[in-house]
């Protein structure tokens, strides 16, 4: 998909605070929705398609990274076209001698949260008799 033209992409209309995008912004960056509320930027980017798969598996990945500065971090990194790597680790004030065991394990992070589509929940009627009742104990 080709991304909109983001040249008239804030409105200057908006009088009360910061200025709002329009409206094809919005919706290339997975924030506009259809009348559920407010933004939320997990329920956004967890998204499924009707076969249950994420609809922006990549953003689904970012947002369930939990540490806001590596969250940053990887959507700097993997997002830019315009930096090389170094460059981004630079700007985010990583040592030269330490950015590539820093981008190494930032990126296994990501790769250990990438999924296609969520993992199933299994029924209680796809357990056997033994789950069942090791879960009713438990549960007890």
């Amino acid at each position: 998909m080709e991304t909109p033209s983001l040249g008239h992409s804030i409105s200057l209309t908006d009088e009360g605070g910061a200025p709002d995008m329009k409206a094809a912004a919005k919706a290339y960056l997975g924030l506009l929705r259809k009348g559920d509320g407010p933004d939320d930027w997990e329920k956004t980017a967890c998204r499924r398609d009707p076969d249950g798969r994420y609809v922006t598996p990549f953003r689904a990945a970012l947002s369930k990274i939990r540490n806001q500065k590596l969250r940053r971090f990887l959507h700097d990194l993997i997002g830019n076209v315009l930096l090389r790597p170094s460059d981004v680790t630079t700007v985010h004030g990583i040592p030269d001698w330490a950015e590539a065991w820093v981008i190494e394990g930032a990126l296994e992070i990501l790769y250990r949260e990438y999924q296609a589509a969520p993992t199933p929940k299994r029924s209680w009627i796809d357990k056997s008799d033994s789950q069942r009742s090791a879960e009713e104990v438990a549960a007890a």
